[in-house]
């Protein structure tokens, strides 16, 4: 399967930090506009995930923080229904608190539906958090790949070890 294959794409969900949203739609507008857009959309998934957020289907999307927007990003990208999930820098932005609940909504997600998870992230202690395996590509070649339960050894440790 290549990239630029249709049935790849609508496997393949990707959610950034710093998702853009149209500000005057409210939450659940904004479910239906991405579900106009993606013919996996799954309306269950939708529901089921919005309760498990915490986030105000009727709030705006101008009037959410930061941490709800990423929750927002999350929330679409799931209801996809993909096999594979891409997050880059999910957690960038986010205060103490919503960077550990994000890491426990992502490894319970995760675990209840079985898709594939991959995190691109400068915060070791989130990888460590919702990875099993870690992968350091270092220009463009894979430096490292190694299962955190079978290392003892940090993120952080194992990162600078595949530098050197």
């Amino acid at each position: 399967m290549r990239w630029n294959d249709r049935g790849f794409k609508c496997h393949t969900a990707f959610a950034g930090g710093a998702a853009q949203f149209y500000g005057e739609l409210s939450i659940n507008e904004t479910g239906r506009l991405y579900s106009e857009i993606y013919p996996n959309w799954n309306w269950d998934l939708w529901k089921y995930y919005l309760g498990a957020s915490s986030l105000d289907p009727n709030k705006k999307v101008s009037d959410l923080s930061a941490g709800m927007r990423v929750k927002l990003s999350l929330l679409v990208a799931m209801s996809r229904n993909s096999s594979l999930l891409l997050l880059d820098e999910p957690t960038s932005g986010l205060d103490p608190e919503s960077r550990d609940e994000l890491c426990q909504i992502l490894k319970r997600w995760q675990k209840e539906r079985g898709f594939a998870l991959v995190v691109s992230s400068h915060l070791f202690e989130d990888i460590e958090r919702v990875s099993d395996t870690i992968l350091i590509i270092r220009q463009g070649k894979l430096s490292l790949e190694r299962g955190i339960a079978a290392s003892h050894e940090s993120v952080r440790d194992l990162y600078y070890a595949a530098k050197d």
